[in-house]
């Protein structure tokens, strides 16, 4: 795994031994809206990281561009049928992920289970952007998901202004995502 933003994923399962996962990034939020363009057009990542942090705003929220990608995503006549099989949604406690896996996985059935995963989400103090609001308020905004199972606190106890997060301690959160959705 190499760094990741804010995922959410599904799983449909084939039979007990085997499992789809489908794993999405969020669509466009509010702190990469001038940032991605100029990493496409080939700035350095101290530039691409300046202009996130230009841009940055509290658990970033998807933009106008961000929701409709999203909206577009979830009425591709493949996801929509595969969605109808999804046995499991999870995302990240980040707005912009939940969000964006409610718009991508609207077809799913409403019984389907629902999850925020507290090891799905980037930490990094460097931009407010990658701070997750309290569980609290998460349970409020979101009353189709379970947020408590797997938020480990109210407050966001992980975001540390001063620090970014390990490329080691991003391969351990990972790998403790894929085993709890195994």
């Amino acid at each position: 795994f190499s760094r990741v933003s804010s995922i959410s994923f599904a799983i449909a399962r084939g039979n007990m031994s085997n499992k789809t996962v489908f794993f999405l990034r969020h669509g466009q939020a509010a702190h990469n809206v001038n940032a991605e363009p100029l990493r496409a057009a080939g700035c350095t990542f101290t530039e691409f990281l300046n202009q996130m942090k230009a841009d940055d705003v509290f658990d970033a929220p998807l933009t106008e561009a961000g929701r409709e990608q999203a909206r577009c995503a979830g009425e591709d006549t493949v996801m929509v049928t595969k969605a109808r099989g999804v046995d499991l949604i999870c995302a990240s406690p980040l707005s912009r992920a939940i969000d964006t896996a409610n718009a991508v996985f609207k077809s799913a059935p409403l019984s389907t289970p629902r999850f925020v995963l507290e090891d799905l989400r980037e930490i990094s103090g460097w931009m407010v952007n990658a701070k997750r609001r309290r569980s609290s308020e998460l349970a409020k905004l979101y009353t189709g998901w379970d947020v408590t199972s797997n938020v480990l606190t109210e407050e966001d106890d992980f975001f540390d202004p001063a620090k970014l997060e390990s490329d080691d301690s991003v391969r351990r959160r990972a790998n403790a995502a894929l085993k709890w959705i195994w």
